[in-house]
């Protein structure tokens, strides 16, 4: 994984990111073989997942801010 792109909170307080993914981390996603360059997910803490859970993939950086709009997603405050 490489560095966050974005980091915020839902409207249910659930933290997503989006990023870059490995091909390691998309694979054990069952997402092998997709191209896109930026992924919106979520941690998971289940002991049965990988750590994360992808719920968009998004083409481009404009695209992942307009989706984070329409779900009214917060940006995380700089601590």
């Amino acid at each position: 994984m490489d560095d966050f792109l974005f980091v915020g909170t839902t409207r249910t307080d659930t933290q997503v990111y989006v990023s870059e993914l490995s091909s390691e981390t998309l694979r054990e996603n069952g997402m092998a073989g997709d191209r896109s360059p930026l992924f919106l997910y979520e941690e998971v803490t289940d002991a049965a997942s990988n750590g994360i859970r992808v719920l968009a993939s998004l083409p481009d950086l404009g695209a992942a801010y307009r989706l984070l709009d329409f779900l009214g997603v917060r940006a995380a405050e700089a601590a």
